[in-house]
């Protein structure tokens, strides 16, 4: 492998100095190119491409109307439900779990709070607390809920590298359910893929 990596340096060495329409930063890439082949370092460069492409190609928030429900469910608190929806909604997933700590203390019960805490987790890719919550919800919430958190579940265990547990999940979501066109689609990627 390091002879490999001798003669391509040399060939590109020998490209750059005679006016092979070569250039420095060319030279340069493919001396760190060469470098990652012949070290193997290109199999951690690469290693999570794939995953980042399923994650990236399967994941979409959550839409955050259903987040206020909770506010006709408990009217003392709809200035913080307002506000976490108004959060989630434009990303600032930091913030939203603050306010929905704030309605959680208030309201325990509140699992529509729960569920958009464990989708903050993953938009944080804080994956192992969001992989807690969305299970608590698959477990307490109501039937919609609990499809919500199945597949954004299953978006959690694509970026933590489970992709047989991945595809187990997907293909249990793919006969019905709100998420069934998607759960097939990532099934067929996965399949194909690993």
């Amino acid at each position: 492998m390091i002879g490999l990596f001798q003669s391509f340096a040399t060939s590109m060495k020998k490209g750059f100095i005679s006016g092979n329409h070569q250039t420095p930063f060319g030279y340069v890439l493919g001396m760190v190119l060469a470098l990652m082949v012949a070290t193997g370092a290109y199999q951690a460069w690469f290693a999570d491409v794939p995953v980042s492409i399923f994650f990236y190609s399967h994941y979409q928030p959550y839409d955050s109307t259903p987040l206020l429900k909770a506010a006709s469910d408990h009217p003392d608190c709809a200035a913080i439900v307002e506000k976490a929806h108004t959060l989630y909604a434009s990303r600032a997933y930091q913030e939203a779990i603050v306010q929905l700590d704030s309605l959680l203390d208030k309201r325990p019960e509140c699992q529509e709070a729960l569920l958009y805490k464990g989708l903050c987790f993953l938009g944080l890719k804080k994956l192992n607390q969001s992989h807690q919550v969305l299970s608590t919800i698959m477990l307490t919430g109501t039937p919609d809920q609990q499809a919500v958190a199945k597949w954004y579940r299953t978006l959690v265990l694509v970026l933590q590298n489970k992709h047989e547990l991945a595809h187990q999940e997907a293909e249990s979501q793919m006969e019905s359910g709100l998420f069934a066109e998607n759960a097939l689609k990532l099934w067929v990627d996965l399949d194909a893929a690993f």
